[in-house]
């Protein structure tokens, strides 16, 4: 009985000690997870270079485009926590998202700077070049001082990938309000280079002839030791300010000009302009131009090496100033109804550069039968030029004639008067001897003569006999001219060198002037009557005009 009350009693006291070591606690609440840090968004521009001058215009030359890179530095209290991080740009739908290249996403904390370089390079050649220090006052120029100082600019900058290659730019970050868990972070990098906007070099020929316009030549540079960016005909170099080099510009056949870049401040530009002025006057063998305006102008001789296919000589000055034997032409009425006046100046005469007969194979008549009165084919009718073979009223010649067919309209056309009709119609000239369209003289196109003058005409045998007595000069200026065209005109444009080595003029002969007029030969300068139409008198035809 002991043993068992003992069992008894001690059973209780068991059971309320396991009853107190099992009594539930106070439960606690879970705790609430750390929030996300938010995510920064990078945004970058750059800014123009700003005028020198202050005028307040900016030159944007640097784009960004798919692959470009920068490098990005992170501050946290004063230090620098992430260093040259590799911000690469791609095209998403054609605009440009910057993003790091190993797609980290680049946490946002309070406190935080942010800086930027561009173009990246790599960490290597950076180490150095970034301020070891920083505390919270560092900008970007601060941290980026040893990079931009040391910047040197490529001599080879002659496209747009290595231009943009030598423009460094650097800008502190901006942080917008988080939006959505991200924060925008914007970069509006500055220029630290300067910019030089080299104009192409020109020459002015300054005539001293109110009446001229001035002739410029403007010069395809190269640059000692450089090679430059072409933008809308001018040339842009990147130069360091701190040590301003020059650069030396070459053109022409001997022209240098030096440019000194130590007046141009970082993130600004200035243009140079090279010009230098020739004075001249209007010379004999100068050359007379169709403008792309289609008025008429003068290269003069000196300026020839500046020439090419594209400049649209028409012909060679052979007299300046008006003739004072060119005293019946009335310049202010034009050759033809549908032609234009010239007025009442006469600045001078140029020869046309070619024949306006297609070589030997296309002589041609003065007229191309008997011109006779209508009822009477026995009366030869002459068509009432003028008969001095040394005057220079070639211009009074061919209004007459188109005022013979005119009066005789019905009975004879300008096709009638072969030489005169070839001579007006030079340049624009689409019919053959018969009247039939033909494209045979498509290649005098390039020769039409300019809507200021007089229009392409018959010259007197006083002009032609002038023109002999310069051949020299003429058939070298020619000659010039035939070395620059590449187009199928250049074969025509050759001096007077026609078989039978005449050349008709527009006066007619003063003994028989129905049935003859005068030729000049050119292996002589002599002026003689040959018959207008007679088979074997078929010649050359020179055109002239006045200016």
């Amino acid at each position: 009985m002991k043993k068992l009350t003992a069992l008894i009693l001690l059973f209780p006291l068991l059971a309320a000690s396991c009853r107190k070591e099992e009594a539930p606690t106070t439960s606690q609440p879970n705790p609430e997870p750390a929030p996300e840090p938010a995510e920064i968004s990078i945004s970058i521009s750059s800014t123009g270079f700003s005028d020198a001058d202050a005028s307040g215009e900016t030159v944007s030359i640097t784009e960004f485009s798919d692959g470009d890179a920068c490098g990005l530095y992170i501050l946290n209290d004063g230090k620098i926590t992430a260093s040259n991080i590799r911000i690469v740009a791609s095209d998403k739908a054609g605009q440009i998202a910057w993003e790091p290249e190993d797609g980290t996403a680049l946490d946002f904390e309070e406190g935080q700077k942010y800086f930027l370089y561009y173009p990246y390079q790599e960490t290597d050649s950076m180490e150095d070049l970034v301020a070891g220090t920083a505390d919270a006052n560092t900008t970007a120029e601060d941290l980026f001082a040893g990079l931009v100082s040391g910047w040197t600019p490529a001599t080879d900058q002659s496209d747009q990938e290595k231009f943009a290659a030598a423009d460094l730019m650097i800008a502190e970050g901006v942080a917008a309000p988080e939006t959505g868990g991200t924060v925008p972070v914007a970069f509006g990098l500055t220029h630290c280079m300067a910019l030089a906007v080299i104009q192409k070099p020109q020459t002015v020929y300054d005539f001293e002839e109110d009446y001229l316009r001035d002739y410029t030549v403007s010069y395809d540079p190269s640059f000692t030791g450089r090679t430059l960016l072409e933008n809308n005909g001018t040339y842009l170099c990147l130069v360091n300010p701190v040590s301003a080099p020059e650069i030396e510009v070459l053109f022409g056949d001997d022209g240098k000009e030096t440019i000194n870049t130590g007046n141009i401040g970082a993130g600004t530009y200035r243009t140079f302009s090279i010009t230098e002025t020739e004075q001249c006057s209007l010379t004999i063998g100068d050359y007379y131009c169709r403008a792309d305006d289609g008025k008429g102008y003068i290269i003069p001789q000196s300026a020839v090496s500046a020439m090419d296919n594209d400049t649209q000589v028409v012909g060679v000055v052979f007299y300046k100033g008006r003739h004072s034997k060119d005293n019946l032409s009335d310049y202010t009425q034009p050759l033809s109804a549908e032609g234009t006046a010239l007025g009442k100046d006469v600045h001078g005469y140029a020869v046309a550069l070619t024949d306006a007969n297609n070589g030997d194979a296309d002589q041609l008549k003065w007229s191309s039968k008997a011109i006779t009165k209508p009822d009477d084919a026995d009366w030869t009718l002459d068509q009432g030029t003028s008969t001095d073979m040394t005057d220079w009223n070639g211009y009074y010649n061919c209004c007459r004639i188109n005022g013979f067919v005119t009066e005789y309209d019905g009975t004879y056309t300008m096709a009638d008067f072969p030489a005169a009709f070839a001579a007006a119609n030079y340049g624009n000239r689409r019919v053959d001897a018969d009247g039939h369209a033909t494209e045979d003289y498509g290649w005098q196109t390039r020769f039409i003569a300019p809507s200021d003058c007089s229009g392409w005409f018959l010259p007197s045998a006083g002009q032609l006999t002038e023109i002999y007595n310069c051949k020299d000069l003429l058939a070298g200026q020619i000659g010039k001219i035939n070395a620059i065209i590449t187009d199928s005109s250049k074969e025509y444009v050759r001096w007077i060198t026609s078989i039978s080595r005449y050349v008709w003029s527009s006066t007619e002969y003063w003994a028989s002037p129905g049935r003859s007029a005068y030729a000049v030969y050119f292996n002589g300068g002599t002026a003689n009557w040959q018959n207008k139409y007679g088979v074997s008198n078929a010649y050359a035809v020179r055109p002239v005009l006045a200016f």
